[in-house]
């Protein structure tokens, strides 16, 4: 093994001990989330310590550090919310999702999270660390009134026990529902506590009684008024990589997350989230990566117009840590195995971490950061093919601290999110398609859709679109969402 191989794995055993939870103070709070408004508004999520003045702060913390939660070495922090109109260049006030302050996990891998319902429902997510060290709770608040009033907090998972229920991610489904996913280690201390009691006296175990933690879930269908759950998905995840959660082609909840295969090998996971709790998982890579601690590198999960699914994470192979990017078939069976990976797994330039990935319509582009010994670099690659072939995109760097990059599907394109201590920077990777003018001319016929009326056709200047008419019907909007998912659509109504 190399010397640079070294010292990463050695950064890898010392990461626990440094992450959240740990005493570490929020200082900017980088970690930062992105989310687009049904109005292809911008908005980014993240927390901010509270302010001594802060009427819900206790005066003694004036010109001192902020109190944490009794038990707790985290500072109290507000979650916010800032909006862009224009994609970035510039940013209106902050919204403040809590009315008063509490312990907010604010790093890359375990951050605030948005999402936006079908009818500008606004949800928001986070960890909020408790009395012991690696412990937490999973948080939820909504906004039904475009952000003007918050829900008070709530937790969203039913167990309370003093445990880790951390590294949450959020989402919202084709048909509205909203799911949350998180890292749960309430089965260790189950397995912990069962050898415990068969140990007369306690011994100490060879190996450890139950590898990792756990990934539960909820739903909710009523815009989190209530959850259906908590539903186990998977034993044996890691501990502290974040989860890939989005919606695939059919509009279902689908998950990619860093799992622990026997008997000790730190690959990937991927599953559709069942709403009864029997969801299928299925190993998703094959580096065999065999190490004993967490790598605090989670994946990132896209899909393409056509349904194909795409993928990014970070594992050590031959000796060397870097990002790599995949193309899956999306079904129960991969479209590789542990013998053809090369087929269709393409690795990102040397010293590639904590990379991002967004899709476009058959467009793709991928993000990550790279140091080189002096900046810290943010590069990116962009597809016009599916992911066949790649070319370089934009670069940014910064010679300061800096979150992990965010790619988001805007507009017909993809932008680049990319928060630094000083500024939220903004790029677009993925210009709109132009449109086809040579079907805005009068009397150019339209392309139908499925159900369209038959001899339908736009006769009117500005009429080059597609269109299908059809009764509106109960579920006919969530058909639509998932018909047209990645593109960017209009619907009319009238009586």
């Amino acid at each position: 093994m190399n010397t640079g191989a070294r010292a990463f794995l050695l950064a890898l055993m010392l990461w626990p001990c440094i992450g959240a939870g740990s005493g570490v103070p929020l200082r900017v709070a980088l970690g930062t989330s992105v989310a687009v408004d049904g109005s292809g508004r911008l908005w980014v999520a993240y927390a901010e310590a509270a302010a001594a003045q802060d009427e819900s702060v206790p005066a003694a913390a004036a010109g001192g550090p902020l109190p944490p939660r009794a038990g707790t070495s985290e500072p109290v922090a507000h979650v916010l919310l800032q909006r862009s109109d224009d994609a970035g260049a510039n940013w209106q006030a902050p919204v403040r999702v809590t009315a008063r302050p509490e312990p907010v996990s604010a790093d890359g891998e375990n951050r605030p999270k948005l999402a936006f319902g079908p009818r500008g429902e606004m949800y928001v997510t986070w960890t909020s660390p408790t009395s012991a060290r690696y412990t937490g709770d999973i948080r939820f608040a909504r906004s039904l009134d475009a952000g003007k009033s918050w829900s008070t907090p709530a937790i969203v998972h039913r167990d309370r026990q003093l445990i880790a229920h951390r590294f949450e991610s959020l989402m919202v489904d084709g048909a509205g529902r909203v799911w949350v996913a998180w890292i749960d280690k309430r089965d260790l201390e189950q397995a912990e506590a069962r050898q415990a009691r068969a140990s007369t006296p306690p011994q100490v175990a060879a190996a450890p009684v139950y590898a990792g933690a756990a990934i539960y879930y909820a739903y909710s269908e009523d815009q989190g008024s209530s959850w259906r759950g908590d539903f186990k998905l998977a034993d044996h995840s890691c501990e502290c990589c974040r989860i890939a959660l989005t919606q695939d082609a059919a509009g279902r909840a689908v998950a990619m997350w860093r799992h622990i295969f026997a008997p000790n090998e730190r690959d990937h996971a991927y599953a559709v989230l069942d709403e009864g709790g029997d969801s299928i998982v299925q190993r998703t890579t094959f580096d065999r990566w065999r190490v004993d601690a967490c790598p605090h590198h989670g994946p990132s999960l896209a899909f393409t117009a056509d349904g194909v699914r795409h993928a990014v994470w970070f594992n050590l192979v031959q000796d060397e840590g870097r990002a790599f990017y995949g193309r899956f078939a999306d079904s129960p069976t991969p479209q590789h195995t542990s013998q053809d990976v090369s087929a269709h797994i393409q690795a990102l330039p040397a010293g590639a971490t904590h990379a991002d990935i967004a899709a476009s319509g058959n467009t793709l582009a991928v993000a990550w950061k790279r140091f080189d010994g002096t900046l810290t670099k943010l590069e990116s690659w962009i597809s016009t093919d599916g992911g066949e072939h790649f070319s370089p995109g934009p670069t940014l760097q910064t010679d300061a601290d800096s979150d992990q990059p965010r790619l988001i599907s805007h507009d017909g394109g993809i932008l680049l999110v990319w928060r630094r201590a000083a500024d939220i920077a903004v790029e677009r990777l993925v210009q709109a398609p132009a449109p086809d003018r040579s079907r805005s001319q009068p009397g150019a016929k339209s392309e139908s859709l499925a159900g369209a009326t038959p001899g339908a056709s736009a006769t009117d200047e500005g009429a080059a679109l597609r269109f299908a008419l059809r009764p509106l019907e109960r579920d006919t909007i969530a058909k639509i969402q998932h018909e047209q998912y990645g593109e960017t659509f209009w619907l009319v109504f009238w009586d």
